[in-house]
């Protein structure tokens, strides 16, 4: 393929993702690369590493953004070259970038790098983690570089904007620009006092001032100091408005802080520290968290808008406010302990004042489980790393037990203790880890990277639960944190984790995975290519929000038949997704990333009693009867995953049949799915592949619930250049599987013969040729279908 080499690069387009497959690319001998440009970045490029290569050339002068963000992707490795292919100079590198929220884990990310216009910089991609003999982490990607023009002064140029400098220009691109077109001489000559105040209206920098405060905690710089939980009455009358606006990142009305009144925390323990004005205030509020750092005297009033942790205008339907309207306000941060946290309490609409009180609940420091078993590796030691080790080493973790461990930290490593489990049937596994530092748990499946089953964060108890199928399974325990928390740091190093396991009351949903375990000699394939270019569809979807919203119950469907229907199918292979909405950490901007949770969904294989066109379920008076069904799991991020018939199902009987996705509905209004708060920006999604635009479509939807049509209609996906189809093929076998059902009265092929057919039996009742409940071949579904079914109860022999 073209970009398995540097002479052949494809060309990037800027603010366009490019799609790339170091799987199935070589390897590049020269240049060698190393990490002189980006120590400490987890490159880890061995010279076994499978890369491929792009190129871009800047139509002018400025900065350039280089990121491989996509969900579903794998730990990307990144090196940015100027000169040619025969000669290549390194200018930039990234292992992991510093924030990949949002993106798979260890997206890589070169940011603002200086460029010139008209020079050609290739792009060189590989994976992490090879050995000199093992290649390193290959897969699936894209690539996007976004491009800033820059005036000439301002590129590669130092110095805060807001702070007078020797050398002209200021780090801020954009700032340095808008300020040199006032003044040419900030950029040509120094950065002076001149230049910063024109900086700080037209940059919007803050300047902190309390002018009359009119309360004894009118002022950011005079709060009330809180010590315990409780309510603590205020008044903001005649108050002053002395806090910087909030931005965009409180979803609010507007960005006015007004008549705000101020609280301090000074945290003794690590934790949720959460803050509500719920139905004690009789006004519009806003709340906000700054962090003020570990010398709350030596802070810079001035940098307030940047350290804001969170904030919030409008809390939830129950959260009102004295008058009985929701808009009163709640808060949740995490908190370090040794760090002081201010609060800000303000109003909505200027002027609209009064009195109530405001709840504090703060975090209280941690007392540990007593422990049954002690980990096996001393602090300050790397004997159960895991996947993050060269040989993966995994400490063994029964159910029932607690553990005694300890973990450490510095700014740029962390202790990552990995622990393995066992099932022998299906199993609601929780894991409740507490620690005095503020601490992540992961349970994971037993691959390396592994799906994220369940995840915690924050507070003392972390507490993770996940209904498992029998298998292996692997949690993890780290600090949150890179902060300085060496070894004989006394109770910030020590955790209690404890791991039970019940069995659930309904069988757990398979985890999807991209691997067929049994695979037939047979393939059908109903999509021109299954290769997932990053690009998805949703259906009775909210907008775009940052950590809420929702989509609704909806299906997805291709359908297969005559020359494309195996006999008999082993796994069936598809497009799906598991998002979340969240603001970048960069931009602001609201966009769809991996979903840090699994989201559970249903595979239904069903039969189309008409051929044609599907149009819905034979319940609901349409034209497709069920076949078989298979509750899953989704893992976050895209995937071309995999359902696994063992043993495989026969349907050589069949001419038409229909796969579909179904996703539940993950709103506010209904009762939320295993592990999946509502309205929290979780979203089941169908990944596409991008193909010939000429190509028809391939994917149907449906709304379940009303949102849309109840009918199926086919979806027309298209990007400026594709055409976008849903990814899905089926495996097995073309030749005969022996024959009909040996039970016919099994209606969903599950081997027993129970309720569940009964009532897909009831709902085909009346005329219907052709179709699976009509178990007397009649051509309807009545008494003597009734009867046979009956007859058959329990399980088939």
């Amino acid at each position: 393929m073209a970009q398995d080499e540097c002479a052949s690069a494809p060309t990037l387009v800027t603010g366009v993702g490019s799609a790339f497959n170091t799987a199935t690319a070589t390897v590049t001998a020269l240049p060698a690369v190393t990490d002189a440009l980006c120590a400490g970045t987890y490159l880890n490029w061995v010279a076994t590493q499978k890369d491929v290569w792009f190129q871009w050339s800047p139509t002018a002068n400025g900065t350039a953004d280089f990121s491989t963000c996509l969900a579903g992707s794998y730990d990307t490795s990144i090196v940015i070259y100027s000169g040619t292919c025969a000669a290549l100079t390194p200018v930039a590198c990234n292992g992991d970038a510093t924030d990949s929220t949002g993106c798979q884990p260890f997206s890589s990310l070169v940011s603002q790098l200086p460029v010139a216009a008209g020079t050609t910089y290739y792009v060189r991609i590989g994976g992490y983690g090879g050995t000199p003999t093992t290649e390193g982490a290959t897969g699936t990607g894209a690539i996007t570089v976004t491009f800033t023009a820059g005036v000439d002064g301002c590129i590669g140029a130092t110095g805060a904007c807001d702070v007078a400098h020797a050398t002209p220009g200021c780090a801020t691109a954009s700032c340095c620009a808008a300020v040199c077109s006032f003044s040419p001489d900030c950029c040509a000559i120094v950065w002076d006092q001149a230049c910063v105040d024109i900086a700080i209206p037209t940059c919007g920098y803050f300047v902190y001032a309390c002018t009359a405060p009119a309360q004894p905690n009118d002022c950011a710089t005079s709060p009330r100091l809180i010590t315990a939980d409780g309510s603590v009455a205020f008044s903001n009358v005649g108050a002053n408005s002395d806090g910087p606006g909030y931005g965009d990142s409180c979803n609010s009305g507007n960005n006015e802080s007004n008549n705000d009144v101020w609280y301090r925390l000074n945290a003794v323990a690590n934790g949720d520290f959460s803050i509500n004005t719920c139905g004690t205030v009789p006004f519009d509020s806003k709340l906000a968290v700054y962090d003020l750092g570990t010398s709350p005297s030596t802070f810079n009033y001035n940098t307030l808008p940047d350290v804001l942790v969170n904030c919030n205008d409008d809390g939830s339907a129950t959260c009102l406010t004295t008058g009985g309207v929701a808009f009163a306000s709640e808060l949740s941060v995490t908190v370090s302990a040794g760090r002081s946290y201010l609060v800000c309490l303000s109003t909505f609409t200027n002027g609209e004042t009064g009195a109530g009180t405001i709840q504090f609940n703060i975090p209280e420091p941690c007392v540990l489980t007593p422990a049954t078993v002690a980990e096996a590796e001393p602090c300050g030691q790397d004997l159960n790393g895991g996947c993050n080790m060269t040989t993966p080493v995994f400490e063994p973790i029964a159910l029932g037990a607690i553990v005694e461990g300890t973990f450490w930290s510095s700014t740029t490593n962390r202790d990552t203790d990995w622990y393995q489990f066992s099932i022998p049937s299906d199993r609601s596994v929780t894991v409740n880890l507490r620690s005095a530092s503020l601490a992540q748990l992961f349970i994971l499946s037993d691959a390396c990277p592994g799906a994220t089953l369940g995840t915690g964060s924050g507070s003392c108890p972390t507490v993770t639960t996940a209904c498992l199928t029998p298998g292996t399974y692997r949690v993890v325990v780290l600090p949150s944190l890179f902060v300085t928390n060496p070894c004989n740091s006394g109770a910030l190093n020590n955790y209690s984790l404890q791991l039970t396991g019940v069995i659930p009351t309904t069988a757990c949903p398979v985890l999807m995975d991209s691997t067929c375990q049994q695979p037939g000699p047979d393939t059908v394939t109903g999509s021109a290519s299954t290769v997932l270019s990053g690009n998805f569809g949703q259906y009775c979807a909210t907008a775009c929000a940052n950590g809420t919203g929702y989509t609704t119950n909806n299906q997805w469907a291709a359908v297969f038949s005559g020359a494309s229907l195996p006999k008999q199918i082993s796994c069936i292979n598809l497009g799906v997704g598991a998002m979340r909405s969240l603001n970048s950490t960069t931009t602001g901007v609201c966009g769809y990333y991996a979903s840090d949770l699994p989201i559970g969904a249903q595979l239904i294989l069903y039969r189309d009693i008409n051929g044609g066109a599907p149009t819905a379920p034979v319940s609901e008076g349409g034209d497709l009867e069920v076949i078989v069904t298979r509750d899953v799991s989704l893992p976050g991020g895209l995937l071309f995953g995999n359902v696994e018939f063992d043993p495989p199902l026969c349907i050589e009987n069949e001419t038409n049949v229909v796969v579909c996705m179904s996703y539940y509905n993950l709103g506010p209004t209904v009762p939320a799915i295993a592990g999946v708060p509502g309205n929290s920006g979780y979203r089941t999604v169908v990944a596409l592949t991008a193909v010939d635009p000429a190509l028809p479509s391939n994917v149907y939807s449906r709304a379940v619930d009303g949102c849309a049509l109840t009918t199926y209609s086919l979806r027309n996906y298209a990007t400026a250049t594709n055409r976008l189809q849903w990814p899905i093929e089926l495996n097995g076998q073309l030749a005969s599987c022996g024959g009909g059902s040996a039970c016919p009265a099994d209606q969903n092929n599950d081997g027993v013969v129970n309720g569940a057919d009964l009532g897909l039996l009831l709902g085909a009742w009346g005329p219907c040729p052709n179709c699976r409940a009509d178990i007397n071949i009649d051509g309807v579904v009545n008494g003597a279908d009734l009867g046979l079914l009956l007859g058959a109860w329990g399980p088939c022999i």
